[in-house]
């Protein structure tokens, strides 16, 4: 891990957490894949760390990071050093969890954020956020919904990356984006063909 006093061990933060808490410090969280730091993540960052008095932000492992091949693009390491390098970040940590809600029980935060495209109940794929919700409440905090600017790290790398085989990357190219559940659904319909393998 990068040697900065930023970053925090997922066995030390629970304790250092505590301890600002004792100190009375508000905690902001934010946890998330952060591959590609882009202004939508700088801003919610900004936003996130005028809801308290230390911003502490928690990144997904990179053996559990599912976004398809080549993903995370930049490893945990990178990713650990570009959001240290952030000046509104307090604290970073490296969650060994697949989901955020170790993330949450570990920092115990007074806020939580997530980004305002999240109000939509319907951009949660994944179908984690009511846990991550109970959980924040069941700590006596709060889920709050942020982000002027919206970019997405996926659909960047998808457009300007090249780690995707060229007929993957005509694939994801000629789907679109998928904003809205329509949208997704037209996506789908269009591999109805495809016999997939789940493993």
């Amino acid at each position: 891990m990068p040697d900065s006093p930023k970053v925090l061990s997922f066995a030390a933060a629970a304790e250092r957490c505590a301890a600002l808490r004792r100190e009375g410090k508000r905690i902001v969280h934010s946890h998330g894949i952060f591959d590609l730091i882009h202004p939508g993540h700088i801003c919610h960052l900004e936003e996130a760390r005028g809801l308290g008095d230390v911003l502490v932000v928690t990144l997904t492992a990179d053996r559990f990071v599912q976004k398809g091949p080549g993903r995370p693009y930049f490893n945990e390491q990178l990713r650990v050093k570009s959001l240290a390098a952030l000046e509104c970040v307090d604290y970073v940590i490296v969650v060994p969890h697949p989901g955020a809600v170790e993330a949450i029980r570990c920092v115990r935060p007074d806020v939580y954020c997530k980004g305002r495209e999240y109000e939509d109940p319907s951009f949660d794929l994944s179908g984690s956020l009511p846990e991550e919700v109970r959980t924040v409440e069941q700590g006596g905090g709060a889920v709050r919904y942020i982000g002027s600017v919206q970019y997405s790290s996926t659909r960047l790398l998808n457009q300007h990356f090249d780690h995707l085989s060229p007929a993957v990357t005509a694939s994801t190219r000629s789907a679109g984006p998928c904003r809205e559940p329509q949208d997704r659904e037209r996506a789908a319909s269009r591999l109805a063909h495809w016999k997939v393998l789940v493993i």
